[in-house]
């Protein structure tokens, strides 16, 4: 039998690599109390991956982290008044795309003789 590389990681005891990225969690502290919150949880109050996480801190649409120690962290007080923020500003609809498909009358007479019941409304004849 074939000894493969990665039968010889495992024998090394070598980790499988990590993505980089955090999985989110809920925090374990009240949003009332003092106290820090790392990436992990702003993912799960926020509901976003990551990646769309430093995206949005890029700009400028999620607080600069309160500090860092080796891990940024945000305080309570920060996510608590951001949040607040947040509900109370209105999010903005985005508006359906309206197609309009370029026909011509042989194709809207072909149309007409598979589905004869329809009704051409009156504006769509062009």
């Amino acid at each position: 039998m074939p000894v493969t590389f990665s039968d010889v990681k495992s024998a090394l005891g070598e980790k499988k690599g990590k993505s980089g990225h955090v999985q989110p969690a809920a925090p374990q502290i009240s949003l009332d109390q003092p106290g820090r919150l790392r990436v992990k949880h702003l993912l799960f109050l926020l509901s976003i991956k990551s990646s769309t996480l430093y995206i949005r801190l890029k700009k400028g649409e999620i607080p600069a982290a309160d500090g860092d120690d080796g891990r940024p962290y945000w305080n309570t007080v920060t996510v608590k008044s951001f949040l607040a923020a947040k509900a109370e500003s209105p999010k903005p609809r985005r508006r359906p795309v309206a197609r309009r498909i370029k026909t011509s009358p042989a194709d809207l007479s072909t149309f007409l003789n598979i589905f004869p019941h329809y009704k051409v409304p009156s504006d769509s004849q062009d």
